[in-house]
């Protein structure tokens, strides 16, 4: 008994505690890193995440941080806001619904600061003079592929679908001026460089490319940048001004627009955790913030949507508390179901059974409490005549005489005259 209630009060709370801080320290392990989150997302801890930048500016407390989980960014104070989109792909400023344009142009027209990074690429080879003639000959003999003719019927359709997309979608790259282009790099001139950490020779390292701050500047900015992307943008000296420039390719760019401005970086890298940690720019990412007292981090074009449930609602309205007395309640009930704390009632002795009585009992008590015994014998006959009378040929000559053997004899006891009473009613003639 005494060890049963060890394992209750003791055993059991201890082994609900390790389980919980095992399910806890799990979820840590899973999420901690922030790997499940897309790159450059900065809800991402490992190296490809921008979480250190994140947690770098509310560290600072110069800025207010928020994140945008919705599809369409919500800015209540442009003027004052700098909004940060990272890790875009080239595709994600093709068709975009005109709603969600005129939402970032009113941004940009209010004073507001968008800065667009985009994903980093690969060179693409440089094709020789040997090449590109060699190319040319297999092109002349490969046969054109005869495609079939569109009938009107589909042309019709084709414009159809191409009059309704332009008439709910735009372009963001065309629109604002945006022409991307894509560095080339010469293997055969490309030279690496032995790690200083390899005595054999075996590891390799590439030399990234230098971006160079346009010499008409004057901003407090590196003169040069070791950049990780070939991915650039074509001059457009009418519409954008270039910050830093490889060979002849953009790689950060601005323009004004209203009395805001965009800023293009081809290369996200100098945003990510790896980054900062080894090799931060922090000349060139103070000068995106700017001067700026909102910093917003679109998460939405990662596909980190805000899905409003209980759970966010509690959240936004800091319900925590009533959720933890709901559970607590939950684990006081759950005890008290399994718990009495009512003491058991000792064991029923032989001396406390009441024995009950019989239905031959109760009839005697019944009949004792309702007829007298002067009428005793009556009743009974009354009863006999009720139920057996009808069933007997004689039954009329019987009960006329006993009848008057009640009548004769009242004083005889009443045990003897029934006695007597069923030997003239079961006396057969």
């Amino acid at each position: 008994m005494k060890a049963n209630r060890l394992f209750r009060f003791v055993a059991l709370p201890l082994l609900f505690a390790l389980l919980t801080v095992g399910l806890v320290r799990l979820f840590f392990l899973r999420f901690g890193p922030g790997d499940i989150y897309p790159p450059y997302s900065t809800l991402r801890a490992d190296p490809m995440g921008s979480k250190a930048l994140y947690a770098a500016l509310q560290a600072s407390g110069a800025v207010q941080l928020e994140r945008n989980l919705n599809a369409i960014p919500k800015i209540k104070d442009p003027a004052h806001t700098t909004l940060f989109v990272i890790g875009l792909s080239q595709s994600d400023l093709g068709w975009t619904s005109k709603k969600e344009s005129s939402v970032l142009e009113g941004f940009l027209h209010d004073g507001g600061t968008l800065v667009l990074s985009f994903k980093s690429k690969q060179a693409e080879k440089a094709v020789s003079k040997k090449e590109k003639s060699e190319n040319k000959e297999d092109s002349e003999d490969e046969s054109p592929k005869d495609e079939p003719a569109k009938t009107e019927k589909e042309k019709a359709k084709e414009k159809e679908i191409e009059e309704e997309l332009h008439r709910t979608m735009v372009r963001l790259d065309k629109s604002w001026g945006i022409d991307f282009v894509t560095g080339k790099v010469d293997l055969e001139k490309l030279t690496d460089k032995k790690g200083e950490s390899d005595k054999e020779g075996q590891e390799r390292h590439v030399e990234f490319p230098i971006a160079r701050l346009n010499q008409d500047d004057t901003k407090t900015l590196p003169s040069e940048i070791s950049w990780h992307s070939a991915l650039g943008f074509k001059e457009a000296p009418d519409l954008w001004y270039p910050v830093y420039t490889i060979d002849d390719r953009v790689v950060v760019a601005v323009r004004d627009m209203g009395k805001g401005r965009i800023i293009l970086v081809s290369d996200s890298y100098l945003f990510s955790n790896e980054s900062l940690r080894n090799k931060p720019q922090s000349a060139l990412l103070a000068w995106l913030v700017g001067a700026s007292t909102i910093v917003v981090f679109d998460e939405s074009h990662h596909g980190i949507r805000e899905q409003p449930g209980i759970a966010t609602l509690a959240r936004r309205y800091h319900l925590e508390g009533l959720a933890l007395g709901a559970l607590l309640l939950f684990i006081l009930f759950i005890w008290k179901n399994t718990i009495s704390f009512i003491p058991k009632t000792r064991a029923a002795t032989s001396s406390d059974v009441i024995l009950g009585r019989d239905s031959f009992s109760g009839l005697v008590n019944l009949l004792y409490h309702h007829i007298s015994g002067g009428r005793l014998l009556e009743v009974c006959l009354q009863e006999w005549e009720r139920s057996f009378a009808h069933k007997r040929k004689d039954a009329t000559a019987k009960l006329s005489a006993a009848r008057d053997f009640l009548k004769d004899n009242k004083n005889t006891p009443v045990i003897e005259g029934y006695r007597q009473l069923c030997a003239m009613l079961s006396e057969r003639k």
